[in-house]
Parts: C-alpha cells; sequence; structure tokens
C-alpha cells in the first residue's frame, strides 16, 4: 500500500531497494612501493512514496540517488627515515527527486535531478631527521565539489509561468560549489619517550557558492529572499606551538 501524508517517512526510513558493491586491490611491486585502488558504489530506489491514487507519474519525493567513489592511493618508503603518501579519490553523488507545484497534477510536475563532483587529491611526507627524537611532516590537500541542480517541468505548469518573466525554469548551477585547500607543516622534537614538543604552521583556503545562501545572486525562492544567508569563503593562517604528553 502507498503511504499517505500522515505515515510518510524521512528517506532514510522509508521503504528502498539498495544495492552496494565495492572492489579493493593493493599490490605491492617492491619492499618499498604500495599501491592501492578502490572503487564503491550504491544505489537505491525508493518505493511506495505518496502518489495521487491511479494516476501514473505522480509519486513525490526521492525516488532514486547513486554513489560512486574512486580512488587511488601510493605509499612510498624508501627507509626508515622517509615515508610519502599521495592519493586521489573522485566522487559522483546523483539523485531524482519529484515535487509539484500549485496542486498534485501532471502539469505542475516538477523534476529535480541533483548531482555533485568532487575530486580530492594530497600528499603527505614524513621526514625523521633524527629518529626517535627529530621529525618533520608536510601534508597538502585539496577539495572541489561541483554542484548541480537540473530542474525539469511542463512549460504550462504553475511553477514556470510564475516565472516567465525570469525566463522560466532554470537550473541552479552554484549548488553548493565548494574548494577548500589545506597546507600543514610540523616539526616535532621528542623530549623524551613520554614528553614531546610541536611546532607547526597550518594555512587554510575556502570558497564557497550557492545560489542559496552565498553570493549576490537572487534567492532562488524569490518570496524567501529575506532568508538567504551570506556565507562566503575565508583564508586563515595559523602558527602553533604544542606540549604532548604521551602514556
Amino acid at each position: 500500500a502507498h503511504l499517505t501524508g500522515a505515515d510518510r517517512l524521512p528517506s532514510d526510513l522509508a521503504e528502498r531497494d539498495a544495492r552496494r558493491m565495492a572492489v579493493n586491490v593493493e599490490f605491492m611491486p617492491t619492499g618499498m612501493l604500495t599501491l592501492m585502488a578502490g572503487w564503491i558504489r550504491t544505489d537505491a530506489d525508493y518505493k511506495n512514496r505518496d502518489e495521487v491514487a491511479g494516476v501514473a507519474g505522480t509519486a513525490y519525493g526521492l525516488l532514486s540517488a547513486e554513489y560512486d567513489s574512486y580512488t587511488g592511493e601510493l605509499d612510498f618508503v624508501p627507509n626508515e627515515r622517509l615515508e610519502v603518501s599521495a592519493y586521489y579519490t573522485r566522487e559522483d553523488n546523483r539523485s531524482v527527486t519529484q515535487a509539484f507545484s500549485g496542486g498534485v497534477t501532471l502539469i505542475n510536475r516538477l523534476t529535480f535531478d541533483g548531482s555533485d563532483e568532487t575530486d580530492t587529491y594530497g600528499a603527505v611526507a614524513t621526514v625523521r631527521i633524527v629518529p626517535d627524537k627529530w621529525t618533520v611532516k608536510f601534508d597538502a590537500r585539496r577539495q572541489k565539489l561541483d554542484g548541480l541542480m537540473d530542474i525539469t517541468g511542463d512549460p504550462a505548469g504553475s511553477f514556470n509561468v510564475a516565472r516567465a518573466a525570469y525566463g522560466g525554469i532554470q537550473d541552479i548551477g552554484n549548488y553548493s560549489d565548494t574548494t577548500l585547500s589545506t597546507l600543514n607543516g610540523e616539526v616535532t622534537y621528542d623530549v623524551t619517550t613520554t614528553w614531546g614538543l610541536r611546532f607547526g604552521y597550518w594555512y587554510e583556503k575556502y570558497d564557497f557558492s550557492d545560489a542559496f545562501s552565498a553570493g549576490n545572486d537572487t534567492y532562488p525562492l524569490a518570496g524567501a529572499f529575506f532568508l538567504k544567508a551570506n556565507d562566503q569563503g575565508y583564508k586563515a593562517h595559523v602558527v602553533y606551538a604544542r606540549l604532548v604528553y604521551g602514556f
């Protein structure tokens, strides 16, 4: 039986057919080098969504979701003093949601095809200048997310007609677009086996673009333009010193 509004469940609790697949491969061509690769895929089709009885195509809410992740990693340890690793991850996240504006009828149906593509890569290096005494670590990372909300609907539907003066239904291109870059360098001095000193520098740069909460574009829901936040990017420099104790 189809759920009624009174029994409506959030997507994380809703009935669905879900599948998950994963492949991980590790290869050591030499004793100093390790190569790793992985792939993860999950997808779900949501069942028994609210709909107009007897009217096909009127199910609404989250209908399907897919996620793919591809990862590659390299570890290089030529000796006890040096260790270097690098990695890259690609994530593709897609979903289809159906909604209605101005009444649950086919002419007022809106389909939201959401997607985001994320690329993350970085490198880590550890140099043990004096083993168990002086160590230098470097860590660099960059992540870029590109989001898109593709919106389609009937040209004669109320949603499109109400926005005719603005060009009708339009996709949202800046949809949680994010770029995060970080760089960290740290010097470690182990005074004893339990006490140590850490001196470091941390740099972080964050850029954010989103039609709902950043920038000067008109808020997508014109009737609530005053709710738009002012989330912007930032740049930070941190110099720190720490005293650590290990058990």
